[in-house]
């Protein structure tokens, strides 16, 4: 029987020094390819968490009487969108207040004839933009500006996001102190 050749310690801690060196080589290969189909596949998936659009008013009540100085707060209500019906994303909420009208019958004759009354002009604003994944209920709200005279006003609201906005509106009237 042949004895093998010795091996000095040098050569020992070099091949092990190698062999670590390949090992860890292969490791970081592995994680990398795996951070790779993870994200390619949850990039072609469609999403499991929900997503949300919102409602408007709650909590708004267009027969309370409002005077200039008055603070106004628009609550939305989050409405669930099936899973993965839209990515993450940002939704827009938006609560304008139009200048006055003399009756309420004006301002629908006005939406009617001219529907860019809902673009305004505006004589107070307020926008918040908020995650389509949060299922919160966001509040906007705006001052009735000091100045503005007693009438009828549009409360007109608008939620925005990617392809899709929609608006409403709500009549309600603001009138001086007595």
């Amino acid at each position: 029987m042949v004895d093998a050749p010795k091996r000095s310690v040098g050569e020992t801690i070099t091949q092990l020094v190698v062999i670590a060196i390949l090992i860890a080589i292969l490791i970081g290969a592995i994680i990398i390819f795996r951070q790779y189909v993870e994200s390619h596949n949850s990039s072609n998936s469609i999403s499991t968490k929900p997503t949300f659009t919102f409602t408007c008013c709650a909590g708004f009540n267009s027969n309370v009487v409002y005077h200039p100085g008055d603070m106004v707060r628009v609550a939305w209500t989050p409405v669930e969108d099936s899973p993965g019906d839209y990515p993450k994303g940002i939704v827009t909420l938006s609560a304008s207040l139009s200048d006055s009208f003399t009756s309420v019958q004006l301002i629908k004759s006005s939406a009617i004839s001219d529907p860019s009354i809902s673009k305004g002009p505006f004589i107070a604003t307020d926008r918040l933009r908020v995650s389509n994944r949060s299922g919160i209920s966001p509040i906007t709200s705006f001052r009735i500006p000091n100045d503005a005279r007693p009438g009828y006003y549009d409360l007109v609201t608008t939620v925005s996001q990617t392809d899709l906005s929609t608006s409403g509106a709500s009549i309600f009237v603001i009138r001086r102190h007595s």
